[in-house]
């Protein structure tokens, strides 16, 4: 099924820097979590998720001419997590969550194969991560019964979650064989002197590596002892990658960059301020660097030469797209995403996930500034001065 999206032009009365909306008029409309790999840059295409009749469906969207294909077809029977599809390395395939079962799809095809199952009365992650070389899959594995947050429909839940805990197996799947090992289950934490049943996620692989894996504690932020930490799979070790400095001290949304020798994270002061930074800490010595300090963002991700930032304002700050400039650390308030960040079924959806086109001329980012989550571009060729290519 295809269709064509009408890409609408909009202005930001702050700044006069101009936009477009490039996803359906009226229609609640996101991409993945905006880490994964979801733009295809031989062919223009990003995954897009479009609900419709109640039901979110995985979509191709086509940048350049606003073609739309749908490539699942899911009913309000199935239970899709929307927030974790991303293309496989070489792009053919898509690999997604649905109905408790991690599949690959492919593309052209269509046909669906089976990547991995939990084992009976547990529940996997929605947002599974594949290593650079699609040889080996990361995910996180709970007990159904132990489950409160399942459909992160509501940050009540997150925060009960978080205060009751919630038994987790860091799962790594060999994709040739099938084989599962698990590399830590919190029900033995204590054997690390942590926490019995600590809430684990955002798995995600070093790039270029199968040995080194990040992963955070989960929580409301300033409850976890620490967010961020590093398994090592030669050694079996964990270590804290970065430890809170006072109690309430927010540390959050990680990601390594590009070369994988850095992790980035947001920090805040507390739960009530309107004032953050931007930090990395070496993935190797772990060092710690202060990127900027902001008024207080979500999310922030670098581009591809990890030369430039994108960052999402959050409240009580005013809700601007920061655009930095590493080398020269200029920080652009570049226009207002003007989103509620508020819950649309997941309490990811209006978030606005910032992130850069392959080549920097572009960036994306969601907002409901017109009532509903949409997708949005603007383009900073101005700005990066990177040469397309």
């Amino acid at each position: 099924m295809n269709s064509k999206v009408h890409f609408k032009e909009m202005q930001d009365q702050s700044t006069g820097r101009r936009y477009e909306r490039i996803s359906p008029e009226g229609l609640v409309c996101h991409y993945p979590y905006f880490y994964l790999n979801m733009i295809n840059p031989k062919t223009n295409q990003m995954l897009i998720i479009i609900e419709e009749n109640k039901m979110r469906n995985l979509h191709l969207l086509n940048l350049e001419d606003g073609e739309v294909s749908q490539l699942t077809f899911f009913t309000e029977d199935d239970k899709f997590d929307d927030f974790g599809p991303q293309f496989s390395k070489d792009f053919i395939s898509v690999i997604y969550d649905v109905n408790n079962q991690i599949v690959k799809q492919n593309i052209d095809s269509g046909e669906i194969s089976l990547l991995y199952t939990p084992e009976e009365g547990w529940d996997t992650y929605a947002v599974p991560a594949i290593s650079d070389d699609d040889k080996y899959l990361l995910t996180v594995d709970f007990p159904i019964s132990d489950f409160v947050n399942r459909d992160n429909s509501n940050w009540d839940a997150f925060i009960e979650q978080g205060k009751k805990g919630l038994r987790s197996q860091l799962v790594r799947v060999d994709l040739r064989t099938g084989d599962k090992e698990v590399l830590i289950d919190t029900a033995d934490y204590e054997a690390y002197g942590l926490k019995k049943n600590q809430w684990l996620g955002h798995p995600q692989f070093k790039p270029a590596s199968h040995s080194i894996i990040s992963y955070c504690h989960e929580g409301l932020g300033g409850t976890v002892d620490a967010r961020i930490w590093l398994y090592d799979y030669e050694s079996k070790g964990i270590q804290c990658a970065r430890k809170h400095e006072y109690p309430g001290e927010i540390i959050s949304h990680e990601f390594f960059t590009t070369k994988g020798d850095r992790i980035g994270f947001v920090r805040i002061e507390d739960i009530k301020s309107d004032k953050g930074s931007l930090r990395f800490v070496d993935s190797k010595t772990l060092e710690e660097s202060n990127v900027m300090d902001l008024p207080r963002c979500s999310h922030f991700l670098t581009n591809q030469r990890d030369d430039y930032i994108i960052a999402d304002a959050d409240y009580p700050a005013e809700p601007y797209i920061h655009l930095i400039d590493l080398n020269n650390k200029k920080d652009i308030f570049l226009l207002k995403h003007n989103s509620t960040m508020k819950s649309y079924g997941n309490t990811q959806d209006a978030h606005p996930h910032p992130m850069f086109s392959k080549d920097s001329r572009q960036i994306y980012f969601v907002s409901d500034m017109e009532g509903y989550p949409a997708i949005y571009r603007c383009d900073v060729s101005d700005l990066t001065k990177q040469v397309k290519g």
